[in-house]
């Protein structure tokens, strides 16, 4: 991991790329059958990469403070949980996505007794390789089923907050 920072008594510039692996579980020996029977194959660990860059400033005497960062993270063999025989859920690699955006906030001290705050980020979070069934891949010819296509924005990541 890199993590540098350059300051002065207004502005310190940050930038940091950590990467992380197996992180989370790995599987090394087949799971349980999934519907249909057939026994899914195991599963390996992801890995994040996190590329980012950030601000952090004080104006007005301090009393006004605007801090932000721009990131890029690439996330590599996600792990997916999908539901299997007699609702036993067992774990998959999704493929790969990518989450850009940036994040920003502002705080506001008027008064030593007030302080007013605005958070903001913007993500764009995307499967970057197609998500197939994990038995039969994409080819519907050989029983496969395209699950979600790359470019399918992931779920669980807000847009805006």
């Amino acid at each position: 991991m890199a993590d540098r920072s350059v300051e002065d008594d207004v502005l310190h510039l940050l930038d940091r790329v950590p990467t992380g692996g197996e992180t989370t579980a790995r599987c090394t020996s087949p799971q349980p059958r999934a519907p249909g029977g057939r026994t899914l194959p195991p599963f390996a660990a992801d890995t994040l990469t996190n590329y980012e860059i950030g601000w952090k400033t004080s104006w007005l005497d301090r009393q006004l403070y605007v801090n932000g960062a721009i990131f890029w993270e690439q996330w590599n063999k996600i792990q997916y949980s999908e539901p299997g025989i007699l609702g036993i859920f067992y774990t998959v690699n999704a493929g790969d996505a990518r989450s850009r955006g940036f994040e920003t906030q502002v705080l506001w001290r008027p008064t030593p007794a007030t302080t007013l705050t605005l958070n903001g980020t913007y993500a764009d979070a995307r499967l970057t390789t197609s998500f197939c069934n994990q038995q039969f891949g994409c080819d519907p010819a050989n029983g496969g089923q395209l699950l979600a296509p790359a470019g399918t924005p992931l779920r669980v990541t807000p847009r805006s907050s």
